[in-house]
């Protein structure tokens, strides 16, 4: 299981359902089947970009060590352990 937060929201990519189906019913929490493709992945968190209606999402998987991989092939990692992040160009990321 991997925890991702987009904007504040965790979005969990995972496999089994016992991993949520504490969740499962709620009206907050959205359980979605990854479609295998990057784009459903892109979709997802263009989602969690623009609303703040779900308190956590979680996409499940049978293979989420494949969703990881999509996933670090769409973004890429910057540590910022509570410090300030810049990019290349040293202007300050919020």
């Amino acid at each position: 299981m991997y925890k991702i937060y987009v904007n504040g929201t965790p979005l969990v990519l995972s496999k089994t359902e016992e991993d949520f189906k504490e969740f499962q019913g709620k009206d907050d929490v959205l359980v979605n089947a990854y479609s295998g493709g990057p784009k459903h992945l892109l979709q997802v968190i263009d989602m969690l970009e623009k609303t703040d209606r779900w308190a956590l999402v979680i996409l499940h998987a049978e293979n989420p060590k494949r969703l990881w991989k999509d996933f670090k092939k769409i973004f890429k990692r910057i540590d910022a352990a509570g410090g300030i992040v810049m990019n290349p160009s040293q202007k300050i990321l919020a």
